[in-house]
């Protein structure tokens, strides 16, 4: 059998390719396959056909072949950074880069080969991933910041509930806990800046109630602070205090305008390996409460279901990596429902979705002793 690497354009060919890459995704199947436009009757029939995940995922990508002509590893690797399955990004990306290489100089190579083997030839075995080590007491900070009155906007009811939630589940976490209530787009960044760049901490972890637009959040002035600009409060500092330190963010803001994502009220404008070469964007994480372009859901007495449900995992899966973990939350969210006030037997779900990912390991949290 030839087991030779195809071209890039051709690799969706490849069936040993197409069974590594569904083995890896697992029981994420379902959601790979709404992230690369795969229709939800088709879904539900895949589901109902198939018991095996890793069978359910081979014809997602059926599906998403008969519907794209042209399938790319770009698009995958968009749509696998969406679940957030990083780690299966990296086998992707490494793959197309040895068969790049071969169009250039054709070389007979098989996938176990460029997976499993040196360049000696010699086996090897695949490279755990590394964790995040926290020795500190408390292991960091978590700062809140939690907009409820806006100078011309609705106020945000129910987010004092999401912010006793998050003050409590961090603190059993072992962070040291800081509360910012009603903060304009400048306070924000200095509330950021201040807190993000403090030593003897492991970790910032950042959550943000408020406002917001795409890759954006609303001050209470209206002043719009973007993630890239919360990243720069962070990574441009002089003293560099969090170098290749974990810095998460978990934005409960919405994403855009589309009301058709409302629960009881919305959170969107209610008007509208070598150190030296470290990448200063290295280390951060962006988890928000929607999807591009979409409102995030807020119960006004309740609270919001991204931050409830993240709060409740967080503790319960305490020993589990963070990235599996946020897996897990959209599996819980996409079972809650809301409904539109003016059309009551409509049905609508978040699922959360995460923006900017540079961590290079594993972040576990550890419950305070």
């Amino acid at each position: 059998m030839n087991n030779s690497i195809p071209k890039e354009d051709n690799i969706f060919q490849n069936g040993e390719f197409i069974q590594k890459v569904c083995e890896k995704v697992g029981r994420n199947w379902k959601e790979l396959g709404r992230y690369l436009g795969v229709d939800e009757d088709d879904l539900d029939a895949i589901e109902e056909d198939e018991k095996r995940v890793v069978k359910r995922a081979n014809e997602v990508i059926k599906k998403w072949k008969q519907k794209n002509e042209n399938p790319t590893i770009d698009e995958l690797c968009k749509a696998l950074r969406k679940i957030p399955r990083i780690d299966i990004i990296q086998y992707v990306e490494t793959l197309a880069e040895n068969f790049q290489k071969q169009v250039n100089n054709p070389v007979q190579m098989s996938i176990q080969e460029t997976s499993c083997h040196g360049a000696d030839g010699i086996p090897k075995k695949e490279q755990a991933i590394e964790k995040y080590i926290f020795k500190f007491n408390p292991c960091g900070i978590c700062v809140i910041i939690s907009n409820n009155s806006f100078d011309n906007m609705k106020e945000r009811n129910g987010t004092k509930v999401d912010l006793q939630r998050l003050d409590e589940t961090f603190s059993m976490l072992n962070f040291e806990v800081i509360k910012e209530e009603d903060k304009t787009r400048d306070e924000m960044y200095q509330i950021i800046e201040k807190c993000g760049n403090k030593k003897d901490i492991d970790c910032f972890v950042c959550c943000i109630l408020s406002h917001g637009s795409l890759e954006a959040v609303y001050g209470i002035d209206g002043g719009i602070l973007t993630f890239k600009k919360m990243r720069s409060a962070i990574k441009n500092n002089p003293s560099n205090l969090l170098k290749e330190k974990p810095k998460i963010f978990f934005i409960q803001a919405c994403q855009g305008d589309k009301y058709a994502e409302v629960y009881s009220e919305s959170d969107s404008h209610p008007n509208r390996d070598n150190l030296s070469y470290l990448p200063k964007d290295a280390d951060f994480y962006f988890s928000v409460a929607t999807t591009p372009d979409n409102v995030a859901l807020r119960h006004t007495v309740n609270g919001s279901p991204y931050i409830q449900t993240l709060c409740s995992l967080l503790i319960k899966n305490v020993s589990m990596p963070l990235l599996d973990i946020l897996t897990k939350l959209n599996d819980e969210m996409r079972r809650q429902c809301g409904y539109l006030k003016e059309k009551p037997n409509e049905r609508v779900v978040n699922i959360s979705n995460t923006v900017f990912n540079t961590l290079n390991k594993s972040v576990y949290f550890e419950m305070k002793n």
